[in-house]
């Protein structure tokens, strides 16, 4: 039974990434993800679980849109400026990036009269 569109909850996503992942622990990982091996068994394990009758390509499509998702944030993450302070888990910037954004000098950033 497939369905036009796959619907995704937290469960279910949970459920799909843990069978990626069980196939990368089994080595059936090409360069860019589970090789047709592990999209087999990925297919028929989530189905078996869920009943769901998602297609092959459903379940596929969403681990690239995940896959995706994940390299958009990690890649604006580094490029923002933006991160964590990780003596105080507060919002911290970079001071070059701020200077080259507001056009300040960096070295005045780093003075905290603290």
């Amino acid at each position: 039974m497939s369905r036009d569109r796959a619907n995704w909850d937290d469960h279910k996503l949970s459920l799909m990434l843990d069978l990626v992942a069980r196939q990368k622990e089994l080595c059936h990982w090409g360069d860019k993800g589970p090789t047709s091996i592990g999209w087999t068994n990925i297919y028929r394990s989530f189905n078996d679980s869920t009943k769901l009758g998602y297609s092959k390509k459903q379940i596929q499509n969403k681990f690239n849109e995940l896959k995706r998702l994940y390299f958009n944030w990690r890649d604006g993450r580094k490029h923002t400026g933006l991160g964590r302070d990780p003596e105080t888990g507060e919002v911290a910037v970079d001071p070059v990036w701020y200077a080259a954004v507001h056009g300040v000098v960096a070295w005045t950033l780093s003075f905290n009269p603290r």
